[in-house]
């Protein structure tokens, strides 16, 4: 019901609403705030303390991440009703014959970005930082990735990156919330999902996670026989910045999707570029800001963006400045906040990126239907009414 409590509750906009408030004033994972990370010390020394800190705020942080996949679930049966089928990706399209490993890809010890500077799409061109990642972090000389194999493999590969404001979104909330929406893709698409697990800021500050992604598609070009026709690069959230950053300085893949990408961070606090990129970086610069770098450096793009999102901003903007520079952009806009996307736009969102692999890869499928589409309660009673017959 609506705040009178007589005007029933029937548009989309007041179901999400409802969704959200009652997920933000029950459940915890949503009412809580996430652990802060502690400050970065001033000076050059090692800090071995803070570092422990991080990762201990990390670890509690994406223990809460990795609550709200089922809390979303959970909440939209109670608070939705049995009107639509709230089954969640990956419990909908995964298959017995969904196969995943975990394979180590090679990356760069100690990352750096490209000689000179990026392209803007003004003309001019902002300035690479030089990084200056903290004291007493031992280089990474690999990573750690997923390998989700569908049933029925159509020879395109998909780079996956996690959001998470660039210093969470591993372990555990990796694990119940990116990685099923991996294999959910996998075998939609019929694509090779690749879940790379990439270096997060502060310890590694950008561009190791740019590395890292450049890495991946190297490693499943060598490893997967994928080529740059065949490939996709996808992030969300702040991976969306990082997937275009690979992309602009030499990630070649036919198409990057993006889904509620963070690629304009004006606004951002100097202490927070500080962390994300261990050096002082001007928000409004391309390299912080994508949505700002030359559109003409980007392959095709596919751009989902949540109807209400807050947290994530430039994604419609990056696909109108690549579609005015001639480019193929797309943009196509979900029912959802940044963080609450209701199960059955959820599936729907995967099998857009789904029809966009096929596109963008030249590699065909015949997409079944969603196996947990809109509940039909006649079928369903004639259903239960011939098995009670029987």
């Amino acid at each position: 019901m609506s705040e009178d409590q007589f005007t029933p509750v029937t548009t989309d906009e007041q179901r999400l609403r409802q969704l959200t408030d009652y997920l933000e004033e029950h459940v915890a994972c949503f009412a809580d705030p996430l652990p802060v990370p502690p400050p970065r010390p001033a000076g050059s020394g090692a800090h071995p303390g803070w570092l422990a800190e991080v990762r201990a705020a990390r670890d509690r942080a994406n223990a809460m991440a990795a609550r709200r996949p089922d809390a979303v679930v959970h909440a939209a049966m109670l608070v939705l009703g049995a009107g639509v089928n709230h089954t969640a990706p990956f419990t909908a399209y995964a298959r017995p014959g969904t196969t995943w490993r975990e394979v180590r890809i090679p990356v760069p010890a100690r990352p750096g970005w490209p000689a000179g500077a990026l392209a803007r799409g003004d003309g001019g061109a902002d300035p690479f930082p030089e990084p200056a990642p903290p004291a007493g972090v031992a280089p990474v000389a690999e990573i750690g990735a997923t390998v989700f194999t569908p049933t029925e493999p159509t020879g395109a590969v998909v780079i996956a990156a996690h959001g998470a404001t660039w210093w969470m979104g591993d372990g555990a909330a990796r694990e119940a919330g990116f990685s099923p929406d991996c294999a959910a893709l996998a075998e939609r698409s019929g694509a090779i999902v690749v879940d790379v697990d990439y270096r997060l800021a502060p310890e590694h500050p950008l561009p190791a996670a740019v590395a890292d992604l450049r890495a991946a598609v190297d490693w499943a070009a060598a490893e997967l026989g994928a080529t740059p026709a065949t490939t996709v690069l996808w992030g969300t959230s702040s991976a969306g910045q990082v997937c275009t950053l690979a992309a602009l300085t030499g990630a070649e893949v036919a198409s990057l999707a993006l889904t509620m990408p963070a690629v304009d961070l004006a606004g951002y606090e100097p202490g927070t570029m500080a962390w994300i990129f261990g050096a002082a970086v001007d928000p409004a610069s391309a390299v912080a800001s994508p949505v700002h770098a030359d559109p003409a450096l980007l392959p095709r793009l596919h751009v989902q963006l949540a109807s209400h999102d807050d947290m994530a901003h430039g994604g419609a903007e990056l696909a109108a400045a690549a579609a005015a520079a001639g480019g193929a952009a797309e943009v196509v806009e979900f029912l959802g906040t940044h963080l609450v996307t209701p199960p059955a736009v959820h599936r729907a969102r995967i099998t857009d990126l789904a029809r966009h692999v096929l596109a963008a890869t030249g590699t065909s499928r015949k997409l079944p239907a969603d196996p947990a589409g809109e509940y039909d309660k006649a079928a369903v009673d004639a259903a239960n009414e011939a098995s009670w017959r029987r």
